[in-house]
């Protein structure tokens, strides 16, 4: 669905204004669909063919793909674009870890029939991270677990201010279109 956009738009926004930046862009998101609520546009969906929404979705998905090589093989590669990172495997060598694909594996293949009682996609990772922890296994790990519900880095609105509020307009727009 959206989420694969999402996450582009929102890496996007990383990239270029930091966490700030996905704050202020989905506060303004927000206040976007709250108008869009409040006008009834939901209807106007219905004029996207859905051919328009099946490649979009589809070319987010092989670009998400593309970028997870690196995590499904357990390998480094450089470049910004996807295919950019493929071909400097052919500079810096490539070799999987067996390790990391074995867990990739796992998970992948973790049995659909668990999704009647509870999301099997959720107990393939809970127990291949439990598994990865109790046999100390040599793979990269995302980071840490956050240890509180209020993160150091948050909406401050001292950070507010019309330049950045015109920047995040169009990223805002996009984020409150794919929600």
């Amino acid at each position: 669905g959206p989420t694969g956009a999402m996450a582009a738009i929102l890496m996007s926004l990383v990239a270029a204004y930091g966490m700030d930046g996905v704050f202020i862009a989905t506060l303004i998101a927000g206040i976007i669909l709250l108008l869009a609520g409040i006008l009834h546009l939901g209807k106007l969906t219905s004029f996207i063919p859905a051919p328009v929404i099946t490649g979009f979705t589809s070319g987010i998905a092989v670009i998400i793909a593309l970028g997870q090589v690196d995590n499904f093989f357990g390998t480094h590669s450089e470049g910004t674009s996807a295919i950019g990172k493929l071909f400097s495997y052919a500079r810096l060598g490539f070799s999987p870890n067996l390790t990391a694909v074995g867990l990739v594996l796992f998970m992948v293949f973790f049995p659909k029939k668990w999704n009647a009682v509870v999301p099997a996609s959720l107990v393939s990772i809970i127990l291949t991270t439990a598994f990865s922890i109790f046999m100390q296994l040599d793979v990269a790990v995302v980071g840490e677990i956050p240890k509180t519900l209020i993160p150091e880095n948050r909406l401050l609105f001292g950070a507010l201010n019309l330049k950045t509020i015109g920047a995040l307009v169009t990223p805002a727009f996009s984020i409150a279109i794919l929600g």
